[in-house]
């Protein structure tokens, strides 16, 4: 259930209990403070609502900078070691070495056969 649904029907149910103490025959300001106590309640659950988003959001900022500062502390040990393991150009595929190898094995059993 998502958390707007959740509070739409808290505030339904609100509504409800307080219309049972509702009484029409009442005067006007006792209908203005029922309806004030309302909006009172509604705004209430609201900003509520609106915190528990806030820190929801502040926690997720928080794990979101901390993968940032992992990533770029793995990126400086990555430049680091670059620099302290020189690559080697021109460096020979041990496939093509063994690829070779055989060839010359082929070629010398053939030889030994004639």
């Amino acid at each position: 259930m998502k958390q707007e649904t959740f509070i739409q029907i808290v505030s339904v149910i609100i509504v409800v209990i307080l219309a049972f103490f509702y009484d029409p025959k009442s005067n006007i300001e006792s209908k203005t403070i029922f309806l004030g106590i309302v909006l009172a309640v509604i705004l209430l659950i609201f900003v509520f609502d609106i915190y528990k988003k806030i820190d929801n959001n502040e926690r997720k900022m928080k794990m979101f900078n901390e993968k940032i500062d992992i990533y770029s502390r793995l990126i400086r040990l990555e430049e680091k070691m670059s620099i302290l393991i020189p690559r080697k150009k021109g460096q020979i595929d041990p496939r093509i070495l063994l690829i070779i190898l055989i060839l010359i094995l082929i070629y010398l059993y053939i030889k030994s056969q004639q």
